[in-house]
């Protein structure tokens, strides 16, 4: 599966209602072929994601844009989520969203210093997902305003479900399954450059 498609699976666990101070997330994959770190930052409408040194994902969520950075070729492609062909991904996820939320299966487990209420998610067509959900994560409240931003790429407000922030998630695509565990998360400002494409980079021919 493609970095970005596994991406927008995941985002679908954080999805809150207004975003607003700077954010930014630090996770880990052992998704196939996973470049870690995986550092996901939010500037108002403005989202970065780091997979790893080798490649850079940005959006725009105003105007759908989206460039994608490869760093060791120093090429770049560009593409709109809004109309492109991921839009037609990103509305099926949203429509799987709405009809399936996540359950609490009424069990605990401590994931690193956080006691999490396991929850479970079906979404349909084979995708499933488990959710540790820790409800004295600091700052959740703020955190939880910061995510919001994410949600454009495919998503639906689900926290008013968990009411936690998701620390661990396993999910099952129909066969590739992978865990991503929540590293770090802070609020702190982030610099306009972050969302900018660094000089040097070449639009590969034929790629918007």
């Amino acid at each position: 599966m493609k970095p970005l498609s596994f991406l927008a699976a995941l985002l679908l666990t954080l999805v809150p209602a207004t975003g607003r101070a700077d954010l930014t997330l630090v996770q880990k994959s052992n998704a196939p072929g996973a470049k870690n770190p995986l550092v996901m930052k939010v500037k108002g409408g403005k989202i970065r994601i780091d997979f790893g040194s080798d490649q850079t994902n940005m959006v725009d969520t105003a105007t759908g844009e989206m460039i994608v950075l490869n760093h060791l070729t120093k090429k770049m492609t560009k593409s709109n989520y809004k109309t492109g062909p991921m839009a037609v991904e990103i509305a099926r996820n949203l429509a799987s969203a709405k009809l399936h939320r996540p359950l609490s299966t009424g069990k605990t487990e401590k994931v690193g210093a956080y006691d999490c209420d396991i929850h479970e998610w079906d979404f349909g067509g084979g995708i499933k997902s488990k959710l540790w959900v820790a409800k004295n994560y600091p700052n959740y409240e703020a955190i939880k305003a910061d995510l919001a931003t994410m949600s454009a790429l495919g998503g639906a407000n689900v926290l008013t479900d968990i009411n936690g922030m998701v620390v661990k998630n396993h999910i099952d695509l129909g066969g590739a399954t992978a865990t991503t565990t929540l590293e770090e998360a802070k609020i702190d400002p982030l610099p306009d450059t972050d969302f900018v494409v660094p000089a040097g980079y070449v639009l590969e021919e034929g790629k918007k």
